[in-house]
């Protein structure tokens, strides 16, 4: 986390905390910092403005890994999917910034659960 983004108010531990929890709350099972095939990844940008205004591009990618055979290969290899993303991008005073930015990829992980439980029915 940049020096820029915890001025801001964005802190790792509460957006890893607050993501696991929707997953958790949604019947997933949350393991941090695996190497399983499916994951979540949540990449973050943040900038301050002259005024003191701070900008964040935040994105929330599900992921998994699969065999693929490829024309000019013999064999198969391990490629990386990216089954969903979304992203935004928000601005705000610096005290309200990051429960924003949480709210945003919390609706995010909100919306993946949706997607997925509407696809296995």
């Amino acid at each position: 986390m940049s020096a820029q983004a915890v001025a801001c108010g964005l802190n790792h531990d509460a957006i890893e905390t607050a993501v696991s929890q929707r997953l958790t709350a949604a019947g997933f099972a949350v393991r941090r910092n695996s190497d399983e095939d499916t994951y979540l990844y949540v990449n973050l940008m943040t900038t301050t403005m002259p005024n003191g205004t701070c900008v964040s591009r935040y994105d929330a990618f599900l992921y998994t890994h699969a065999t693929a055979n490829l024309s000019y290969r013999d064999q198969p290899v391990l490629v990386q999917v990216s089954l969903m993303h979304r992203g935004g991008i928000g601005s705000s005073a610096a005290t309200a910034h990051g429960a924003a930015v949480v709210r945003a990829l919390e609706s995010y992980v909100d919306l993946f659960v949706t997607q997925i439980r509407d696809a296995n029915r």
